[in-house]
């Protein structure tokens, strides 16, 4: 929604006008989180040598296993 996007430019700016550093984690591709965010999300985010990385393996939750038994 647009409140969405609102609240998460506010985010960025903040965290870029503190120098802090931004990250975003998503299970969108590029061009889906294009879509999402907007054209001027995705610049701020990489701005200042920001970068793409893709993480395009598989997922490894199969050979995960809890330890700890509810009751």
């Amino acid at each position: 929604s647009s409140g969405e996007k609102v609240i998460l430019n506010q985010v960025i700016d903040r965290r870029l006008s503190s120098m802090r550093p931004v990250g975003v984690l998503t299970n969108l591709n590029h061009e889906g989180l294009l879509d999402s965010l907007g054209a001027r999300v995705i610049d701020r985010l990489q701005m200042d040598g920001g970068m793409w990385v893709n993480f395009d393996w598989g997922s490894y939750r199969k050979n995960v296993s809890h330890l700890r038994i509810v009751k």
